[in-house]
């Protein structure tokens, strides 16, 4: 449910930024810092845009951010810059909706948990059969944290002690 809620609230965020007008004063500066860098295939390192400091040193910390957006705006113009922001702020949205109905508590009322742990246990006997330990350690974490909003604390820590010893022996594994 609490997925269902974060979407709608992401739909409304993405709608809102999809009809709103750019409102970022240097829109046509890093667009036109973006275009050089895939023009020239390297980071702009020098100014070349002003007449009073032309060749002087120049440090961008948003490269990436100016290349992407240059980059859909040759694609799609300003409807794929529209869009690219619509999906940025719908993602962001997302996840900051999911992660506080979770801190707050809001999913206690209306998560399914005992069809979470059954699909939990599923996967983790799943992954011990084939014997992918990554996989069971996540299956593992996600049903103690599934025990702990539950505040089934005997559960927990039947658990934690299978999970943390086979957590030690996968390494580079997260």
């Amino acid at each position: 449910m609490r997925t269902i809620t974060a979407a709608f609230f992401a739909s409304l965020a993405a709608a809102a930024a999809a009809s709103a007008p750019a409102s970022d004063p240097d829109l046509f500066w890093h667009l036109a810092s973006g275009a050089w860098m895939l023009d020239h295939g390297r980071l702009l390192d020098q100014d070349v845009f002003s007449f009073t400091r032309t060749g002087a040193t120049y440090q961008t910390g948003q490269w990436l951010g100016e290349v992407v957006l240059a980059f859909v705006y040759r694609q799609a113009s300003w409807l794929g810059v529209d869009v690219l922001r619509a999906v940025l702020v719908g993602a962001a949205v997302f996840f900051v909706a999911r992660a506080t109905a979770m801190s707050a508590g809001f999913h206690m009322d209306v998560y399914d948990f005992a069809g979470h742990e059954a699909r939990a246990e599923e996967a983790r006997e799943l992954a011990r059969r084939a014997g992918f330990a990554p996989s069971v350690v996540s299956a593992g974490i996600d049903l103690l944290l599934n025990y702990a909003r539950r505040r089934e604390i005997g559960r927990a820590e039947a658990l934690i002690g299978e999970v943390a010893e086979l957590a030690a022996t996968v390494g580079g594994w997260h």
